[in-house]
């Protein structure tokens, strides 16, 4: 349950930083569109005021009157340069601004897609396990948990002595068993118990697919029958 939290807790993140990088996104073409009049209304002014000093030009080259118009003629080329400029460096920050953006949502799904694939795994195994406990518990509700051949031959084993002796008798039957020795030999058995029980409930389930498929393919092989035999009495 705390993995499950976590991974949705990881996804509502994700929504959320998608959210954001959507919106800076949006205001940082906001910023840039804006950016762009900007420097189409600088470079307007600047052609007015260059047409404007060639045709005063033509009256007065040498007065000292033309020296003070040349000299404001400057000043919007000047302001130009410095604006332009300023937007270059505007432009590069917003492009770094999402760059990090992008680089963050993607460790953030990277980290997501792990999560969301061992989620998966834990579940699996999961369901795995529950199966392997409702086995166990059919057979205890049955009184089937173990025949009488198996205590039959539990008993033979016990009579015989060595170390299954040991393990299927209250009392150790054999020098060499040791509780290192015994707790390995039952985790091995426990292992083959658990690997035996999942392949009879897959074989189960392989039968219950087949048996539907079966009869299935049964049904339909009845109704071609009998749409045969309408054809037949049709030609006949």
């Amino acid at each position: 349950s705390d993995l499950k939290q976590k991974w949705e807790d990881e996804m509502d993140s994700r929504k959320t930083l998608k959210r954001q990088h959507a919106s800076n996104i949006k205001d940082l073409t906001r910023q840039l569109h804006q950016m762009h009049k900007r420097l189409e209304s600088i470079e307007g002014k600047g052609d007015a005021g260059s047409m404007g000093s060639r045709t005063n030009s033509n009256g007065s080259l040498n007065s000292p009157e033309n020296t003070s118009r040349q000299s404001l003629n400057h000043a919007p080329v000047q302001e130009f340069a410095a604006i332009t400029e300023q937007i270059e460096v505007d432009k590069q920050v917003l492009i770094e601004r999402i760059v990090r953006v992008q680089k963050s949502l993607a460790r953030k799904t990277e980290k997501l897609d792990f999560l969301s694939e061992h989620v998966q795994q834990l579940l699996e195994d999961i369901r795995k396990k529950n199966k392997i406990i409702q086995m166990y518990a059919l057979r205890e509700e049955s009184g089937t948990l173990t025949s009488d051949d198996m205590d039959a031959n539990k008993a033979l084993l016990s009579r015989k002595g060595g170390i299954m002796a040991s393990l299927y008798s209250a009392h150790q039957q054999d020098g060499t068993m040791t509780l290192e020795l015994s707790l390995q030999i039952s985790r091995k058995l426990q292992a083959v118990l658990e690997d035996t029980l999942l392949k009879n409930i897959t074989l189960k389930e392989s039968l219950d697919t087949l048996g539907e498929e079966i009869a299935r393919l049964s049904q339909e092989n009845r109704r071609m029958q009998l749409h045969l035999q309408k054809l037949e009495g049709t030609l006949a």
